[in-house]
């Protein structure tokens, strides 16, 4: 082989490594997980009522982490999206394997994320979120453990089973709940849906602090995560 055809090589093996995965398999995040990430909603972001978001990429390593990520948009800019992004997609895992069956370490993968304001419209355009953060609303009342023991489904609580759901409710103007609805739960068949309507009168938004004086009227979404008792901590 030539010098000229041994570069050539090199650089078609080096486009190779650089390849975005197309369909790569994300590792469930567990519902603990997600509580923390909920957490890393932009300041600067909430204290302009704006939603965003950002596209991250990283390398897959060999146990299926994310490295060298960063952010290559975020909409709009300068407001802390694409930082916050990198610090939650550096924490996901993927599988060895593409949905097609290639394997993804030493690729790249492309992760959106979506920055959600709790009464933020579903269709945000763009690329679909690997993962959305949503901004936390100010509350007066929220369920306690004993609340979230009393209402834990029976069968998924003998089964050691742990879930989460979504609801999208409207706000009164005392900060109650109304027209509760359930939008997404998982797993399925464990009746997460009906525990977490259950615990709809228990929420109390406070209406004065925050995002809270924007809320009255709005359809917000409310994500419950349920945890079994005594086996996070707090």
């Amino acid at each position: 082989m030539t010098f000229v055809a041994a570069l050539a090589a090199s650089a078609m093996l080096v486009e190779a490594a650089a390849a975005t995965i197309k369909d790569p398999q994300w590792e469930s995040v567990p519902p603990w997980t997600i509580r923390e990430f909920q957490k890393s909603y932009p300041a600067a972001a909430l204290a302009h009522g704006a939603d965003g978001n950002a596209i991250v990429e990283c390398t897959v390593v060999a146990n299926g982490g994310l490295g060298d990520c960063k952010a290559v948009q975020e909409t709009p800019a300068g407001q802390g999206f694409g930082e916050a992004a990198v610090r939650i997609v550096g924490a996901l895992h993927v599988k060895a394997m593409t949905v097609s069956g290639n394997p993804t370490a030493g690729q790249v993968v492309r992760a959106p994320v979506r920055f959600h304001l709790p009464w933020s419209g579903d269709d945000a355009g763009g690329e679909r979120p690997v993962f959305t953060v949503r901004a936390r609303l100010d509350f007066k009342r929220l369920p306690k453990a004993e609340d979230m023991a009393r209402y834990y489904p029976e069968k998924a609580g003998s089964l050691g089973i742990e879930g989460a759901a979504d609801m999208h409710c409207r706000v009164l103007t005392d900060g109650r709940f109304a027209d509760c609805a359930i939008t997404s739960q998982a797993p399925q068949g464990q009746n997460f849906d009906a525990a977490t309507l259950k615990l709809a009168p228990l929420f109390r938004v406070d209406m004065t602090s925050g995002l809270g004086r924007l809320a009255e009227g709005k359809v917000i979404d409310m994500p419950v995560v349920w945890l079994l008792p005594n086996t996070h901590p707090r």
